[in-house]
């Protein structure tokens, strides 16, 4: 049996958002109650700019695509009105910070605030004690990496009680 690319991304988000507590009426997106109360931040980058990687720049088929069927599969099937999606040459560092803040800021104790990221992943020399490997983990964005332990405390500010699901396809 063959399964559509969208398919599976449909069955991921379900049981991606049903793993993060989401009831499943609810997350199914026919709640009696109106929309899940979630906010979700959809990013896909298929190319880099080479000037900010030493010349590196190897395109990605996919991601951006898939980043849109994630977008359309949240608003249509799960039912989360407030979905931002970023794309291309607007996966910059700091448009990417300022909009994990402002979902902070949005997502209230016992809602979902879901971070879906389809692009490259990369490493980065540390010598961070706690990274048993001597690497940070990356998003390869446009303008530059973007770092595992900047987005851990970009979500310590989120509220207290708020669930935070985070989906890397890197």
């Amino acid at each position: 049996m063959r399964v559509s690319r969208r398919r599976v991304l449909g069955m991921m988000g379900l049981g991606a958002l049903k793993m993060a507590g989401c009831h499943a009426d609810n997350a199914q997106g026919i709640a009696k109650s109106g929309p899940l109360a979630a906010h979700a931040l959809v990013i896909g980058i298929r190319a880099v700019d080479p000037g900010e990687y030493d010349g590196w720049n190897e395109p990605l088929s996919f991601s951006e695509l898939d980043a849109v069927a994630f977008s359309d599969h949240l608003k249509k099937k799960v039912g989360i009105a407030d979905v931002t999606t970023i794309l291309g040459t607007d996966v910059r560092l700091e448009r990417i910070r300022r909009e994990i803040v402002a979902m902070g800021t949005r997502t209230k104790p016992g809602e979902l605030a879901c971070i879906f990221y389809s692009g490259h992943g990369g490493q980065v020399v540390t010598h961070d004690p706690g990274e048993l490997d001597g690497f940070d983990q990356s998003w390869c964005l446009y303008d530059g990496q973007f770092l595992d332990n900047e987005r851990y405390w970009l979500l310590q500010d989120y509220a207290p009680g708020a669930r935070v699901l985070v989906i890397a396809d890197c």
